[in-house]
């Protein structure tokens, strides 16, 4: 096969290929496998040819270790064979597998991953065998097999960057199916990178918690509690916030220890044994801005735009209009469009809110800037870099960025795409 792979000799290799249907199997070896599967050139280039080498794997890989994981696990001579396999005989043998129970087959793929020539290079392709619901399977497994090592890396492949999985739909829906136990494992790691703070630790796990009510018990919430990292917590978070997300566990001393805080005394040194540790841990590490971490954009539609015009003209008085909320920094923010009256200057401002279970906040100390779109795609800036407190469903921004709105012709030069673009680039939340 490799000498007509050389050559490129098509007619010769579909042959071959089409002799391993006749093949003894039992002659063939792992090494014959994986070398089978690495095939370079026109194998990988002809679907065809390279499902008859996958099939052909695929039977080789069942007759060599069978189709019940159990039988597998149980022969320490099968599992040492299994462990030689390269990654994508893996992957053939555990889609041919799938009516089995789950459980054993995250159990002998972690004996795959913790082998000391896999274990070595186990990236990315390794670590998407597995699922969210897997880590519950992986964490039961015994402790001396490695599991929750590879559990590890797999919590931080794909949540170890925290304001990300905030803000990505598809990741945070991830999250939220995580077990309990994975969940308590991934709140207690020290290579979890946070934007700003340790605000949106807390408010993700309020967003776990709350999408698990039903599932979890007081005792696990309380246990959640524990694993936070209260001293880098922003003073606003810690005092106000954090004591009313759903899951907090209110007989915890956090107003003695917002008292030694806010008093600037030496907490590590004079801690008191009823503080969880992790409380006093020092900070986790600090995420590499990315523009996608700062830069906020929300639309206002021109149904949108129109229905505001008409409102001040109905009523006679100042109107607002509200995007979408975001969050950023364990807050929920959102934009408001306000069209003052009698003036009828649009003015543009950045308002905290609620996104349950994120209650609206006491009061926000926010560093950021307002932008908008013109309709050649520019940006312009509205309020350059500002500092302000916030309270809770209040805003700061410009009340006047387009003056005398009688129409939508006042704003024509504003709507890319018949729509209104907004942003704002926070620098920093407390």
């Amino acid at each position: 096969m490799h000498f007509a792979v050389y050559w490129d000799a098509k007619g010769p290799l579909e042959h071959v290929i089409d002799c391993l249907c006749k093949y003894n199997m039992a002659d063939l070896k792992v090494s014959d496998i994986n070398a089978m599967l690495q095939l370079p050139g026109a194998v990988q280039i002809v679907p065809a040819l390279q499902k008859g080498v996958e099939d052909a794997c695929t039977r080789w890989l069942q007759h060599a270790f069978g189709d019940q994981v159990a039988t597998l696990l149980g022969n320490e001579q099968l599992k040492a064979e299994f462990c030689k396999l390269s990654l994508p005989a893996i992957k053939l043998y555990v889609c041919s597998i799938r009516s089995q129970p789950r459980a054993s087959v995250v159990h002998a793929l972690v004996l795959w991953c913790v082998h000391p020539t896999n274990a070595a290079c186990l990236g990315k392709e390794a670590l998407e065998l597995f699922t969210a619901e897997d880590t519950a399977h992986m964490l039961s497994l015994p402790l001396d097999l490695g599991a929750r090592g590879v559990c590890i890396k797999w919590l931080l492949h794909y949540f170890r960057d925290v304001h990300y999985i905030v803000i990505t739909d598809s990741f945070h829906s991830s999250f939220l199916r995580l077990p309990f136990p994975a969940v308590l494992l991934w709140a207690g790691l020290d290579d979890l990178m946070v934007l700003h703070s340790e605000n949106e630790v807390a408010a993700l796990l309020a967003w776990w918690a709350n999408a698990n009510k039903g599932k979890v018990q007081a005792s696990q919430l309380r246990e959640l509690s524990t694993m936070l990292r209260v001293c880098n917590m922003s003073q606003p978070f810690r005092k106000f916030q954090l004591p009313k997300l759903g899951f907090f566990n209110e007989t915890l001393p956090l107003s003695t220890l917002n008292l030694m805080l806010d008093m600037e005394e030496g907490v590590q040194a004079n801690g008191l044994p009823d503080f969880p540790s992790a409380w006093l841990a020092p900070p986790r590490q600090l995420a590499v801005p990315r523009p996608e971490h700062h830069n906020v954009w929300k639309s206002f539609s021109r149904q949108e735009l129109e229905s505001l015009l008409s409102r001040a003209s109905t009523s006679g008085r100042t109107v607002y209009c509200y995007s979408d909320a975001f969050q950023m920094g364990g807050y929920a923010f959102r934009f408001c469009l306000q069209l003052q009256i009698p003036e009828r200057s649009l003015g543009l401002f950045l308002h905290t809110t609620s996104k349950p279970p994120i209650p609206g906040p006491f009061y926000v100390k926010a560093c950021y800037s307002l932008t908008m779109k013109r309709a050649d795609g520019t940006v312009e800036d509205v309020l350059k870099h500002t500092e302000a407190y916030i309270g809770f469903d209040d805003g700061w921004g410009l009340r006047k960025v387009v003056d005398n709105v009688e129409s939508m012709a006042q704003l024509k030069e504003y709507l890319l795409e018949e729509q209104l673009h907004v942003g704002c680039k926070i620098v920093s939340v407390q």
